[in-house]
């Protein structure tokens, strides 16, 4: 196992092009983890890392020969924005927004960044903030584009570090 340097907002996923072409001939499992979560930042930055991230990752996979998996890791919390009243089941519910996701994306990245800074809570369809609003953007994403890739998406309630192994 390799480590290896990545930018999910760069072109290429900010991998020289030998390393990704290596990885495109040897990886067999793709598990994405990356993302962004500084609740403080704006809409636009969120979705260019935790949206468009996850769609470079998507588009990289597919080139992949013998890729086997691709394992998306969002968040336990996509589905806060469903009414609390009933069950909410851990799928990809319906999106309940009056344009197609996609559609909202491009819509949100055309507006001005000041007046999207300011306004950013009316474009995240009831979502707790913006990252899970793109978590749940990102998941759409994939599972509509994945074609035959085999696609795990995994959703912790929590990820944390830790400096050495617990004891």
């Amino acid at each position: 196992m390799i480590a290896v340097q990545g930018d999910l907002i760069a072109e290429n996923l900010g991998m020289e092009p030998e390393v990704r072409a290596m990885l495109a001939e040897e990886l067999d499992v793709i598990i994405n983890s990356a993302a962004s979560v500084d609740f403080g930042e704006s809409l636009r930055d969120m979705i260019m890392i935790d949206y468009f991230g996850p769609i470079k990752m998507l588009a990289f996979a597919k080139e992949c020969r013998k890729l086997q998996v691709l394992n998306h890791v969002s968040t336990a919390y996509v589905n806060s924005n469903m009414p609390s009243n009933s069950l909410v089941e851990e799928k990809i519910h319906p999106y309940a927004g009056k344009v197609d996701f996609e559609e909202h994306i491009r819509n949100i990245m055309q507006l001005d960044p000041e007046q999207l800074q300011k306004t950013q809570d009316q474009y995240i369809n009831n979502h707790c903030n913006a990252y899970v609003f793109c978590k749940d953007s990102a998941e759409r994403y994939l599972q509509r584009h994945r074609g035959n890739l085999r696609l795990v998406i995994l959703r912790p309630s929590i990820i944390v570090g830790c400096y050495s192994e617990p004891m």
